[in-house]
């Protein structure tokens, strides 16, 4: 499946066109990696697949940073990478003329792993942080809502906190943003002028 490119004069690529080459193959390999190659892009059955399909990560590493990971060993290096999740995906070697004869090769070892993987992935909200806000009412009284929301939310503290302040008549509350959320929601029923 390899192209044969067309010798340069020298017999060899300068290196801005074997670097053009070496994207272009990367590009390919990532083309053809996608759920649309694959043929599956009219399926719903690929719609919830790709909804749930992991990102990717990539690494180019050569092989003296491999070797480096696995403190010297290429090969410790190369099960340290498993061990974090990457795949090697490609390597790709360099011959530099090192002088008559003599030539130099250099590698590239291309490594891919999922961002997040998805069978570890669990659908939960974010860890909830406590915040402090204060409500401030145009109709009830600050005293009268705190004993309200002491009733619906518990009054053991442990949950939320909660404050009148009569001189200014707001609420003040320290609480998750969930519970804030529904705070607000309350008082947007209770804070309403009395009918006369």
């Amino acid at each position: 499946m390899s192209a044969a490119l067309p010798p340069r004069a020298g017999g060899h690529i300068s290196g801005e066109a074997a670097m053009r080459v070496r994207m272009l193959v990367l590009v390919l390999f990532a083309a053809a990696c996608s759920p649309a190659a694959a043929g599956e892009a009219g399926d719903k059955t690929a719609k919830s697949k790709e909804a749930g399909a992991a990102k990717w990560e990539y690494r180019a590493l050569s092989r003296d940073q491999v070797a480096e990971l696995g403190k010297k060993d290429f090969a410790a290096g190369l099960n340290k990478l498993g061990d974090e999740g990457w795949e090697l995906v490609a390597v790709e070697s360099h011959a530099l003329p090192g002088g008559g004869a003599a030539y130099s090769v250099l590698a590239t070892f291309y490594f891919k792993r999922p961002t997040a993987r998805p069978e570890a992935r669990v659908e939960s909200p974010p860890p909830s942080q406590e915040e402090i806000k204060a409500f401030r009412l145009k109709h009830a009284n600050a005293g009268a809502v705190k004993k309200a929301l002491q009733e619906l939310f518990g009054a053991d503290g442990k949950r939320m906190r909660l404050v009148a302040d009569e001189r200014t008549n707001q609420v003040i509350v320290q609480a998750s943003t969930e519970d804030l959320f529904k705070i607000a929601a309350i008082l947007q029923i209770l804070d309403v002028a009395a009918e006369k």
